[in-house]
């Protein structure tokens, strides 16, 4: 499940563990219209509050539909 869904292996990378300080990307969470992140620019887009999640919209992500079919507008 872990290699047909992420989003690094669906681009054509390796598998790179989450513990790998290198990818903090992998530890952010789905924040939409709402993201905090702009990972174009590796800087916040927004104030971020202490202890507040980091998001990342995933939809900008190339391959976004393979990895995360559920963002697919109708698809539930």
């Amino acid at each position: 499940m872990i290699l047909d869904r992420w989003a690094g292996v669906v681009n054509g990378s390796s598998f790179h563990s989450p513990n790998d300080d290198q990818w903090l990307i992998l530890f952010m969470n789905h924040g939409g219209d709402e993201s905090n992140y702009d990972r174009k620019t590796d800087t916040a887009a927004k104030d971020i509050k202490k202890g507040e999640e980091i998001t990342s919209d995933y939809r900008l992500m190339e391959n976004h539909e393979k990895v995360f079919p559920f963002l697919v507008k109708g698809v539930v």
